[in-house]
């Protein structure tokens, strides 16, 4: 028995080839049935294992790959949101409660109108090594926060979208990231302007660092008070930063997926 999930690609082109490295039955992890914009991956329960330790582990195993494939390509995948979450509604005759529970098709929000690019065996190489990252520093909140910004941009209920709710995530996960990850404070006296700093830091030219700027614009005026009305943050917004943040994990982990030049023999077969 595997627990199986679906995952979507929205920026990348697939093909099965670039993922024989999760392709072996004896994978804890497998990924299988790749097609053009989507992939299965599956995980093993290990023998004896309770059914909800299983269901939690799994479940924080294709977390950590979620994040991991995003940092590594620098891309944007997430699970594939067919329906609305939770089912709140059901169908019946009369006023009391059905058995027939309704499940609304929720159309996908986020919209990517560019060229998609080549997914390659080398960059699901990264994608391994971050993961494995990942599961051995245990970065518990940063992950957390990471796919609560996945689930709440890709989720919707009804007419009601959370896009704020991903704009915080996202950021919650950057500040994780800049404070206690890399500088090892417990606080920023000017997080603005720290934060800029450790994008220098990690190689981003000045004309990008200032890109921060109305993002954190919007973190105080839209996402963080509300005296000047209740607004959507723009999508726009909450993008660029899961961009920023894919980037310093990506950057941050550069040593371990390029170390022993292993990528390099991923790469040519």
């Amino acid at each position: 028995m595997r627990l199986t999930t679906k995952i979507k690609s929205h920026h990348h082109e697939l093909n099965a080839s670039a993922f024989e490295i999760f392709g072996r039955d004896e994978s804890s992890l497998q990924i299988t049935d790749v097609r053009a914009d989507e992939f299965l991956v599956s995980v093993k329960p290990i023998e004896g294992e309770l059914d909800a330790i299983f269901f939690t582990r799994a479940n924080e195993i294709v977390s950590y790959y979620l994040v991991a494939i995003n940092a590594a390509t620098l891309g944007h995948f997430s699970w594939d949101f067919k329906f609305e979450s939770p089912v709140l509604y059901s169908r019946s005759r009369g006023a009391g409660m059905g058995s027939d529970q309704v499940s609304f098709q929720a159309p996908s929000k986020y919209k990517f109108n560019e060229e998609k690019l080549p997914i390659t065996p080398a960059l699901i190489w990264r994608s391994l090594k971050i993961m494995i990252a990942l599961g051995e520093e245990k970065n518990s909140p940063l992950v957390g926060e990471y796919i609560k910004g996945l689930y709440n941009l890709h989720q919707t209920f009804l007419n009601l979208n959370f896009v704020n709710e991903a704009f915080a995530n996202f950021y919650k996960a950057l500040e994780y990231f800049c404070t206690t990850y890399y500088l090892k404070k417990k606080s920023l006296d000017n997080e603005k302007k720290v934060i800029k700093a450790v994008l220098r830091d990690f190689g981003f030219e000045e004309e990008i660092v200032d890109t921060f700027d109305p993002i954190y614009v919007a973190r105080c005026n839209e996402i963080m008070h509300a005296q000047r009305g209740l607004k959507a943050v723009d999508i726009d917004h909450v993008i660029k930063l899961k961009i920023f943040l894919d980037s310093l994990l990506h950057k941050h982990y550069e040593p371990i997926f390029k170390s022993g030049g292993a990528e390099s023999t991923v790469a040519n077969g």
